[in-house]
């Protein structure tokens, strides 16, 4: 089966989840942020940021390791992972805990040193939530973990919009993190029948710290984005301002939805056509074209209508927002064209060549936005964000080199005809006629009737994938 279709019909619960999950955090953001204002909602943004960092450290990529082992996965096997994800995680929530008057020292956020403590501890939850959804995973138990996700997103906005309404500020948001992951250790559990167990496996050991360092130390690097709105802007502009580039973020990840599903398939699907280079590189090509569409015309939608609805909806607080997602929007938009990429040099075990893409880009984004933030505000993190596109380059060069050449057809094409209007509001109502011109552009007829005839179950059926 294609990666086309792993999307469309494998992963429908899965993209349905996302697509319900970002309806519900769309209404339910919206009661937090206008409730709380900027400042409490900059100051949990920042706490959350930093424990999520940590959190993808401390996972050391056991979660990948589990889903993609060959050969069958055993009690043993999961009982061994939970034994060594307890002890990293153990070692470090005491180091995340004790670094906190030395981060607050750094943000200088008034009240960040209390949020964090509460927050941070939670990371000792992640064996109770890793193990079980890795198995979930592997057995492609997508309704369950849809299922699982939708009611952990009801816990927390059922804690933290009470919460908010109660004036409990940047508390509201904590409480609410703190909700959905208790609820979904819980589910996790029972929906996997998992019951952990330490196992003490030195050997079994070796080979997921290598295997981990290998793959987690990619994932490391890129997450360390998060660290840049509360370290940079965060130090030089307050709490207002990582409020607003963090509900900018948050929109751009509310509306690639379907990209936070299709990546997760995509690990499983690759994974079957990782030996044989030209059927990866054809998925590749198929999964970035529809991703690429999928999220560009809800980034779209959402630019032409923001500058209207969010000042309305959300509060005229929270316009400064929009003068940032643009530039964040820019860069999500170009992210889902190679995240596949991303997946396909994992399916291929060259972890490092991701490593290497990611140490590029992360070096020319906070490069940029250390220079560029303290000189322009919170839009400076925009400027960062362009600036940091050319280096996508690399992992293109990369999996040229190690797969084969992606087909790109009218990829760039659909880019440029999605990117250019986000920034309408700077450069004039003109960027709207690069929409009809992609469209026009030969082969994208061609393509989109492809796309309609796969979803009506018309299209012409793909050779199995090899196991």
């Amino acid at each position: 089966m294609s990666l086309r279709q792993q999307v469309l019909h494998g992963g429908r619960y899965l993209i349905a989840r996302q697509a319900l999950g970002a309806l519900l955090g769309f209404g339910g953001n919206l009661v937090i942020v206008r409730t709380i204002g900027p400042d409490a909602y900059g100051l949990a943004a920042a706490a959350i940021g930093i424990h999520t960092f940590a959190g993808t450290i401390m996972q050391w990529g056991l979660n990948t390791w589990l889903i993609r082992r060959p050969g069958e996965t055993t009690r043993v096997h999961l009982d061994a992972a939970f034994t060594l994800l307890t002890m990293i995680c153990l070692v470090g929530g005491v180091l995340l805990t004790a670094s906190v008057p030395l981060l607050q020292r750094w943000v200088d956020l008034h009240g960040f040193s209390p949020v964090a403590l509460v927050l941070f501890p939670s990371v000792l939850l992640t064996p109770v939530l890793i193990i079980p959804l890795a198995w979930l995973e592997r057995e492609l138990q997508y309704r369950k973990i849809a299922w699982i996700e939708f009611f952990c997103q009801i816990g927390h906005l059922g804690v933290s919009i009470p919460l908010a309404l109660a004036g409990f500020g940047a508390w509201a948001v904590i409480g609410g993190v703190w909700t959905q992951l208790l609820v979904n250790g819980f589910l996790l559990l029972r929906a996997s029948r998992y019951r952990p167990r330490f196992c003490w496996d030195p050997e079994e050991f070796r080979g997921m710290l290598t295997y981990g360092f290998s793959f987690s130390s990619s994932m490391w690097v890129w997450q360390s984005r998060r660290l840049v709105n509360p370290l940079l802007v965060g130090r030089w502009f307050g709490a207002e301002a990582v409020g607003f580039v963090a509900l900018a973020i948050r929109f751009a990840e509310m509306l690639g939805f379907v990209l936070q599903a299709t990546w997760r398939i995509a690990l499983s699907a690759l994974s079957r056509v990782q030996h044989e280079p030209g059927r990866l590189s054809r998925a590749v090509g198929e999964g970035m074209r529809l991703q690429l569409l999928a999220y560009g015309s809800v980034l779209l939608g959402f630019s032409a209508t923001a500058h209207w609805l969010l000042p309305l909806i959300y509060g005229k607080q929270w316009e400064p927002a929009l003068a940032v997602f643009p530039f964040i929007a820019a860069g999500y938009l170009t992210n889902s064209m190679f995240s596949l990429h991303s997946s396909a040099l994992y399916a291929r075990r060259q972890n490092w060549e991701v490593t290497r893409f990611h140490l590029v880009h992360i070096l020319v984004f906070a490069s940029a936005a250390l220079m560029l933030v303290p000189r322009f505000g919170m839009v400076g993190y925009g400027y960062a964000e362009l600036l940091a596109l050319p280096s996508y380059y690399v992992v293109h060069r990369a999996v040229r080199r190690r797969v084969a050449s992606p087909e790109y057809g009218v990829a760039p094409v659909w880019w440029f005809a999605f990117c250019l209007p986000l920034f309408w509001q700077q450069l004039g109502l003109w960027t709207f006629a690069a929409v009809p011109l992609g469209l026009l552009w030969p082969g994208t007829v061609k393509e989109l009737r492809g796309y309609v005839e796969l979803a009506l179950g018309r299209g012409r059926a793909a050779p199995a994938t090899s196991s």
